[in-house]
Order: C-alpha cells, then structure tokens, then sequence
C-alpha cells in the first residue's frame, strides 16, 4: 500500500509493508511488528518513535541479550554495518 501527502497526529500507526511518500508524523508512535518493510520517502517526523512488537520485539530483545550477555563488540559491529551499508541491513551486498 502507498500513502502520499498524509499529515498523522497523536496516533499509533502500524506501518508494516506501507510506503509512505511526503507523509508527517506528529507525536506518533510507529509500530513495526517484523512483517513487510516499511518505506519513508521525503517523510518528516515531529516528537514520534518508533515501536517494535512481535517478531520485531524479538529481533530487539535479541540483540539486546547478546549486547549484555558478553557480546557487546558484536552488536556494536552490527550497527556499524548498518550506518555503512543500508542495503546489508536487507540482506543485500
């Protein structure tokens, strides 16, 4: 689904698999919960996050437990990947 030009305020928006062109988030809260990526184009937020569920929720608290559990260095690896490469980050070279 592709959304274009749309203004969301004060809403919890779940955003698996929707494209979003040209959109505003203000003081929103957006739900990823592991299924189709989402994708922002030109989008602005003001005072919004985002929130993980589900299988996203587990991806977090994975890296999380790894983080704490001694594997520090290679989440830290993880993320340096991800601010070099974002197409790594879907699995692509």
């Amino acid at each position: 689904m592709k959304i274009e030009n749309e203004k969301y305020e004060n809403q919890i928006i779940q955003i698996d698999g929707v494209s979003y062109v040209n959109c505003v988030f203000a003081h929103c809260t957006l739900e990823y919960s592991g299924g189709a990526l989402p994708s922002f184009v030109e989008c602005t937020l003001v005072a919004s996050n985002f929130a993980f569920t589900d299988q996203a929720a587990n991806t977090v608290q994975l890296l999380q437990s790894l983080y704490h559990g001694g594997f520090k260095p290679v989440v830290e690896a993880t993320f340096v990947n991800i601010r070099r490469n974002p197409k790594s980050a879907k699995g692509e070279a």
